[in-house]
């Protein structure tokens, strides 16, 4: 009784956090690069995506 088992994980929770972990990074990815932009770059990009990055609300940056 004293025994303590050892139990598998099964292979599709290990897919599934593999999966979460490729989608987190990702999004700290596109964080990163958002936060870190530079005015050339940012001039770089074609008119309408500078208008929405413009348009977008402060609390929209804190919430990402």
């Amino acid at each position: 009784m004293n025994e303590l088992t050892s139990k598998k994980l099964p292979v599709w929770y290990w897919v599934v956090g593999v999966i979460a972990l490729l989608w987190n990074l990702m999004g700290l990815m596109a964080f990163g690069a958002q936060m870190m932009m530079t005015k050339e770059s940012f001039a770089s990009l074609p008119e309408s995506q500078q208008e929405l990055y413009e348009a977008t609300p402060t609390w929209v940056h804190v919430v990402f």
